[in-house]
């Protein structure tokens, strides 16, 4: 299958450099590469192009997350020979014979429409692999998470695990999924969008998947990244909720409403104002259907 790769930058051009070079040292799949820089700062664009010369380096003239930065090259791609697209984050780690596991399994299963790793995740000291997750719009922790010493015992009875959604952290799709269900809801603009993508394409006969027998290392970052993620995940599980609950939506705005104000009332408590601040925005937009890019309220 020829593959391609988009990588997105937003304002971590070493880290995203680094996460090129190492594609482009596969020597077996030669896929070509996408980079999307999401309107950085200092000169990220320049230097990315000038460092990765073997790469497609795009540049958005606004910050459109992760939903519109991956459909920038998506749309580029989809008209290109490329079978299938892996989504891969700057600061995670595959290998190419992990990648080679994955395209074997959408070589195999005509109507594997998303297919990724078991996720080697390491955040603030703690060690845990995660195997895809669940309905957004009904569990609090969406990820499946599991100790490494049952790891053996999962691989030994599982090829493929069936997944609501698989993460976008490392995520081989399909190109023809994104024909038949469209690109990402960039309303979504950063997290939910892959559990969306899933969704539809589940409606229309294809299933996502983890291939255990491919694993990946993700470390992801801190500081004001993570309070946004704070903000988006919840914010967006209004979102999902309105779009796939609709019947049951009231019901679910209260769900999520109980847990952002438990959120900031935790956040208050452990001194975390930062947190606290994110949680109650989330509340706010989620609730009157505020969407899309909202960076601009953390000042980013």
């Amino acid at each position: 299958m020829n593959l391609a790769v988009v990588i997105l930058n937003w304002n971590q051009a070493v880290a995203t450099i680094r996460c090129v070079e190492a594609v482009a040292a596969w020597t077996q799949i030669a896929p070509d590469i996408w980079v999307v820089d999401n309107a950085s700062q200092d000169g990220d664009r320049d230097l990315i192009t000038k460092q990765c010369p073997t790469a497609h380096v795009l540049a958005s003239a606004g910050n459109l997350g992760y939903a519109g930065g991956n459909n920038l090259a998506l749309r580029r791609i989809m008209s290109s020979r490329a079978d299938a697209v892996l989504l891969l984050n700057n600061d995670a780690v595959i290998a190419e014979d992990q990648v080679q596991h994955l395209l074997t399994e959408l070589e195999t299963h005509p109507r594997l429409g998303v297919v990724g790793p078991l996720l080697d995740e390491r955040c603030n000291h703690e060690h845990v692999f995660t195997t895809g997750g669940r309905d957004i719009a009904r569990h609090l922790g969406t990820r499946h998470e599991y100790a490494a010493a049952d790891l053996p015992a999962l691989i030994a009875t599982h090829r493929l695990l069936d997944v609501d959604y698989v993460p976008g952290t490392v995520a081989l799709v399909r190109v023809e999924v994104f024909r038949s269900v469209e690109l990402f809801d960039e309303d979504y603009f950063f997290s939910g969008e892959m559990a969306d993508l899933c969704r539809r394409a589940r409606a229309q006969g294809w299933t996502s998947a983890i291939c255990t027998r491919a694993w990946a290392k993700h470390e992801p970052g801190g500081g004001a990244r993570s309070t946004l993620y704070r903000y988006y995940t919840l914010r967006n599980r209004f979102l999902y909720s309105r779009k796939y609950y609709p019947s049951r939506y009231a019901l679910y705005a209260c769900f999520w409403s109980a847990v952002g104000l438990a959120m900031a009332a935790c956040s208050l408590v452990r001194s975390r104002p930062a947190e606290a601040r994110a949680a109650w925005r989330a509340l706010r937009d989620g609730l009157s259907g505020r969407f899309g890019n909202r960076n601009v309220a953390f000042g980013v």
